[in-house]
C-alpha cells in the first residue's frame, strides 16, 4: 500500500514538472520595452511591454520598484496617471517632469522573469524671447533658449539656431541642475540688419534615438523686425532697370515709371519733373522743378509725346531718414522713326548713344570723299607746274604750291559725278 502511494507522489510529481514546461513555453514574449521620450504637458506617453498567452500568467510594471500595474489593473491610486493598453503597454498620462525614471515590466506566472526596462525621458517646453523680436539697425540682439530636463544623460539636448534656415554659431552653452531636473541653455548675439527683416530665428534640439532616428526633437521660432531708412530708390521702366540713366522713347509709346526702395516703415514715394529743351521749345534754359502725383511710387505717364522730354526724380522717405533719398531717369521723346540704341558707361559717366552705325558709315564716306578731292587737287597742281618748268616760265612760289579760285573752280567744274555732299553726323547723348 506504501509503495502504491509512492509511486503515485512520483507519478504526480512527473506530471506536475511536465505541466510547469509546458505553461512557461505558451508565454511569449513579443516586443520589450525601449526607451521613450515626451514634452511636458503631452496627453500620455505609451512604454511597450507585448506579451502573448494561452494558460494564466501575471505581468506586472513597477517604478523604482514600487508596483503600478497586475495585468489589466493599474493600483487604485494610481489611476489617474496610468492606464493599461494592448496587453501590456503602459500609458503614463498628462505628462509632467516627475514622471521621468525606470519603468520596468516584470513576468510573476507561471514564473518570475525579467523582461526588460524603459527609460521615460521628459522634456521641458522650451522657453525663448518675446514672439516678434523689434530692433533698430545695428542693434544688438541677444536670445536665448533655455529646456527643463529628466532623464538618461545620454538624451540630454544640444541646441541648434538658424536664422531662416540658415545655421547660426551659438555664443554661449550652460547647463545647471534644481534636484533631477536639468536645465540645458543656449544663446546667440548678432547685429541687427535690414536683411533680417521679417526674418525667422529658430532654436530648436534633436535626440537620437538608439536603434536610430530621432526619439523627440522640439524647436522654438521668432519672428524679427528691423526698422531702417529708406534706401537710394531704384527706378524700373518695362521691367529694366533705369536707375541713374538716360532713356529714349518714340512719341506715343505707354511709358510706366515704378519706383521701389527699401525701408521698414514703408516708404513714401513723389515723383518730381524738370522739362528739358527740345527743337520745339528750346527757349528754356532753366528747367523748374514739377511735382507728380503718384501710387505707391508708380508714375503713369501714359502716351509720351515730345513735351514728356525730361528729368524725373523719384524721391522715397520714412520717419528714420534725415531727408529724402532719390534717384533720377532723363526721358526723351523722338517723334520720328525707330533709331538703334545702346547705353555705354565711361569714366563713370553714363550716355545713350542713337543711331550709331548709321552715323559711323556717313563719316566713313565723307571723309572719303574729301580725301579722294584732295588727292585730284594735288594732280592737278603738280601737272600745272611741271607744264610752266617745261616751258621756262616759273611762277611765284606761292601761287605754284596753290591754284587759284579761278583753278579751283574750273578743278571742280572739270570733275563731274565727283561733287561731294558734306553731310552732318549727329549722336544724341542722352
Amino acid at each position: 500500500m506504501r509503495v502504491k502511494c509512492i509511486s503515485c507522489w512520483i507519478i504526480s510529481i512527473f506530471i506536475g514538472f511536465v505541466s510547469v514546461c509546458t505553461v512557461t513555453s505558451q508565454v511569449i514574449i513579443e516586443e520589450v520595452p525601449s526607451d521613450k521620450a515626451a514634452i511636458v504637458g503631452d496627453s500620455e506617453a505609451v512604454l511597450t511591454c507585448r506579451v502573448s498567452a494561452e494558460v494564466p500568467h501575471l505581468i506586472s510594471w513597477t517604478l523604482d520598484g514600487i508596483p503600478i500595474s497586475s495585468n489589466e489593473k493599474v493600483a487604485e491610486e494610481l489611476k489617474s496617471k496610468y492606464t493599461i493598453k494592448n496587453k501590456y503597454d503602459l500609458a503614463v498620462k498628462n505628462v509632467q517632469l516627475e514622471d521621468a525614471g525606470p519603468y520596468a515590466c516584470n513576468q510573476n506566472l507561471p514564473d518570475t522573469k525579467f523582461i526588460g526596462i524603459a527609460e521615460l525621458n521628459v522634456y521641458g517646453e522650451i522657453v525663448c524671447a518675446e514672439d516678434t523680436i523689434i530692433k533698430m539697425e545695428n542693434d544688438s540682439i541677444s536670445l536665448e533658449c533655455l529646456v527643463g530636463f529628466v532623464g538618461d544623460d545620454k538624451y540630454i539636448p544640444k541646441f541648434a539656431w538658424d536664422l531662416n534656415g540658415k545655421l547660426i554659431t551659438s555664443t554661449f552653452a550652460n547647463k545647471t541642475f534644481q534636484g533631477k531636473t536639468k536645465f540645458v541653455e543656449s544663446g546667440i548675439s548678432l547685429v541687427a540688419i535690414p536683411e533680417m527683416d521679417g526674418g525667422i530665428i529658430s532654436c530648436h534640439y534633436k535626440v537620437p534615438a538608439e536603434s536610430g532616428g530621432v526619439m523627440i526633437a522640439d524647436r522654438c521660432r521668432r519672428k524679427v523686425v528691423v526698422k531702417y531708412a529708406a534706401r537710394k530708390p531704384s527706378i524700373l521702366m518695362d521691367s529694366d532697370d533705369v536707375t541713374d540713366l538716360e532713356r529714349l522713347y518714340d512719341k506715343d509709346k505707354h511709358v510706366i515709371l515704378t519706383c521701389t526702395s527699401m525701408g521698414n516703415p514703408v516708404p513714401r514715394y513723389t515723383w518730381s519733373y524738370k522739362q528739358l529743351p527740345t527743337r520745339k521749345n528750346i527757349q528754356i534754359t532753366e528747367p523748374v522743378e514739377k511735382d507728380l502725383k503718384s501710387n505707391s511710387g508708380v508714375l503713369d505717364l501714359g502716351f509720351v509725346n515730345i513735351n514728356h522730354t525730361g528729368v524725373y526724380t523719384c524721391k522715397a522717405i520714412n520717419i528714420h531718414n534725415r531727408a529724402t533719398v532719390e534717384s533720377e531717369v532723363i526721358l526723351k521723346v523722338i517723334i520720328s522713326g525707330k533709331s538703334s540704341t545702346y547705353t555705354c558707361i565711361v569714366a563713370g559717366i553714363t550716355c545713350t548713344v542713337f543711331g550709331g552705325v548709321i552715323g559711323f558709315v556717313v563719316a566713313i564716306g565723307i571723309i572719303s570723299a574729301l580725301a579722294y578731292w584732295v588727292f585730284k587737287l594735288h594732280k592737278k597742281i603738280y601737272k600745272m607746274r611741271k607744264q610752266e618748268s617745261s616751258q621756262g616760265n616759273p611762277s611765284d612760289t606761292r601761287s605754284s604750291r596753290c591754284p587759284s579760285n579761278d583753278e579751283a573752280v574750273s578743278f571742280m567744274a572739270s570733275t563731274p559725278g565727283e561733287d561731294v555732299e558734306l553731310q552732318q553726323n549727329t549722336y544724341n547723348l542722352v
